[in-house]
Order: C-alpha cells, then structure tokens, then sequence
C-alpha cells in the first residue's frame, strides 16, 4: 500500500513523502508510515474489495465518538445511498493490532463508514476519489444533524420516500452534435468553474452535493456535470443544454431538468446554484423555516424563504419552479437542498453566501438568547428605500 508518512506536515506533502509499504512489511520511502498503519492493514486484509481508505479527525464526526451517537444518513437522500451503511469501533490505543480489529470487523459487517470511539472516523472505498467523496459527505451530514438538534432534532426519511425521490429523478436528455464556444460562454465557463471552486473551499459544496448553472440564452445553459470532482472543475467540464439536447460525450447534473423549468417560469433568472451546506440544511432537516430578518443586508438579498415539500422539485416540477420570484430568490427543500437564484453567476454566488452565514448567525444565537428581529415597519423601508 501507499500511505502518508508519520509526523510530517499533511498540508505541505509532495509525491515523495508517501511511503510504500509492501505485503510483507517492508518500507520504501524517506519517512516512516502513518502510526495508523496497521488498522490500515487489518482493513485491506478483511475487505479486499476497499481499494482506497481515508482517516481524519473532522470536527462532527469527532463529536459524534465523544458521545457514541451514528448520525442517521437518512436525513439526505444522495447521503443514504454514498454513506449506506455506518459502524462504531470501540476503543483501543492509537496503532495497535486491537485497534485494526475492531475497525476491520465494522468494516466487515458491509459497513462504507466507521466512527471510532474518542477518536475519529475511518471511510473506504473502491478507489481514493470514492473514499474521499464517501468522508466529505460524512462529515458533512454529520455537522448538519448536530446543528439541526439546535432546532428540535433532525427529520429522517423513510426507505419508501428516499425510493420514491430516486424514481423521480431523470436527466434524460438526447446528445448535440459539436457546439463550438464562442467568446461569451467561453467566459461564462470560466466564472462558472471559478466559482465552483470557490465553494467548495468554504465548504458550501462538496462532490455530489450541488450543481451551478447560467444560462446561456433562451432554453439554453450551462450546468456542472453529474457525480463532479468540485475541487478540480474546469470550464470544459461544464455541460452545454441546447434546445433540450445535452453536450455530446457529458452528463449533466442530475437537476438540470428542474435547472431548465425555473428558467422557462422565470425569465429574470440567470444563474441558479443548488447546494447543501451544512447550516442551511440544518434548517431543511429539522423542518424549520429560516427567519432572515437578522440584519439588513441579509433581508435585502434573501427576503422571505419558503421551505418547498420534499420531493417537490422532481415530482411537481412547474410548481417548485413558480416559487421562485423577486420576494422568493432562494427556496430551501426539505431533506434536501437549497436553491439559491440571481441574474448574475457572482451575485447568486453571493447571495448563497449570505443565505449560509445568516442560517449560521441564527443558530449561534440560540445559545445566547431571545433573538432580536428586524420589525415589519423596518422591512418595508428597507424595500422603500433600497427595491
């Protein structure tokens, strides 16, 4: 196997410091191994079908071994089926022989994800992509159920109703032919990728969890791809929709059919994201509308926030889509996502930014207090003064 090195800087790691460590134990490489070599081992050992695994100490998941408690992957759809099941690893001391048979034999009961008890958590997968994308949606599931218990606890879905939202979901769309980019979409690919970057460094959006797109003109837009890499976008990634054909050769996201009914039901829009950062969800979990009328500039780019029925986007698709408008911009979906809409890629950038920090201030201020809301009377001068 290949594994990082013990006691050097993970944030500063070259090629050259993985180690290499053969089936009979020998080391190749200018460092020693991860003092977790051998839970490492034991798992590979027991489940050959792992091909990649990763082990961090993120701050929910480390919570959630403090006190014993799985968080349900019920909660999202995409999170039951990426994370299917989860186990929890007694303790034993860091690097020892019980240590990798107690996570090997959680691993051996099918599970995708373990917790370790005061410890962290462990994922594998059939490659390092899949084991990455399996602990970023972990750890993001995880911190939205704790901060949903902020608000009466977390509302899990039931095996028929996750059955039913997959069922629902299509992007059946037939190929184009070759489309050349021409100067203004080569710009919108740009800004688009940029700012799907940009999002996933603060943790807005993470792979398979949420989708950008712009349109282009008319029926036409840009959409991510399906299952992306967010981290590493790029422009040509991005897939073309034109007149109701996808990109030859490129699967688009799987909401681009939604993508398209909310531009033809709202010719202001130009830039829809679809995301699930963990505060907001926090909100769409638990079943609770958001109050925004925390500060003006909150009110003024969100103004009121409806919650959508789960399902709705897929199963009455012209009716989500009409509840979008100048009051409405962003519109959160239980259990499921939230759709943030604007006439610019950046200002709907924007706009996503401010609808996580608000969810963020609210459930900060539950611990300190009655919250203080800006008034009715207050509300409408700022739409006097400033829509």
């Amino acid at each position: 196997m290949w594994i990082t090195p013990r006691a050097v800087d993970k944030g500063s790691l070259s090629a050259g410091d993985v180690v290499f460590v053969s089936p009979g134990g020998t080391v190749t490489g200018r460092h020693e191994p991860s003092s977790e070599y051998p839970f490492h081992r034991a798992i590979y050992d027991r489940c050959p079908e792992l091909n990649a695994i990763v082990h961090a100490h993120p701050a929910a998941l480390v919570a959630c071994s403090i006190v014993k408690s799985l968080p349900s992957m019920q909660v999202i759809p995409r999170a039951s089926r990426i994370c299917a099941g989860v186990g929890f690893a007694p303790y034993a001391m860091t690097g020892s022989e019980e240590l990798g048979a107690n996570i090997s034999e959680e691993f051996s009961k099918g599970h995708q994800a373990v917790i370790m008890e005061n410890h962290g958590t462990v994922v594998g997968g059939r490659d390092l992509d899949d084991a990455i994308t399996r602990f970023e949606v972990f750890e993001s599931v995880a911190e939205t159920v704790l901060n949903a218990s902020l608000l009466g606890g977390p509302q899990s879905l039931t095996d028929e109703q996750v059955r039913c939202y997959r069922s629902k979901i299509t992007t059946d769309l037939p190929e184009s032919g070759p489309t050349p980019h021409d100067r203004q979409e080569a710009g919108l690919r740009a800004l688009l990728a940029d700012l799907v970057q940009r999002a996933c460094k603060q943790g807005m959006l993470i792979s398979s969890f949420g989708s950008f797109s712009t349109r282009l003109g008319g029926d036409d837009f840009l959409v991510t791809p399906r299952d992306m890499r967010c981290r590493a976008t790029e422009p040509g990634d991005l897939v073309r929709i034109r007149q109701g054909h996808r990109e030859s050769g490129k699967r688009p996201s799987r909401i681009a059919l939604v993508y398209r009914e909310i531009y033809r039901a709202n010719p202001a829009v130009n830039t829809i994201i679809a995301a699930r950062p963990p505060n907001l969800m926090a909100f769409a979990v638990a079943g609770v509308k958001p109050d925004v009328r925390t500060i003006p500039e909150s009110w003024l780019f969100l103004r009121d926030m409806p919650m959508a029925r789960f399902g709705m986007p897929y199963g009455d698709t012209q009716g989500f889509a009409g509840l979008f408008g100048d009051d409405h911009p962003v519109v959160l979906v239980a259990n499921d996502a939230v759709f943030v809409s604007g006439d610019q890629p950046l200002e709907t950038f924007d706009r996503l930014e401010v609808a996580e920090f608000t969810a963020r201030s609210l459930l900060i201020s539950r611990s300190l207090g009655e919250l203080s809301l800006i008034s009715e009377q207050q509300v409408e001068e700022l739409r006097e003064k400033f829509l």
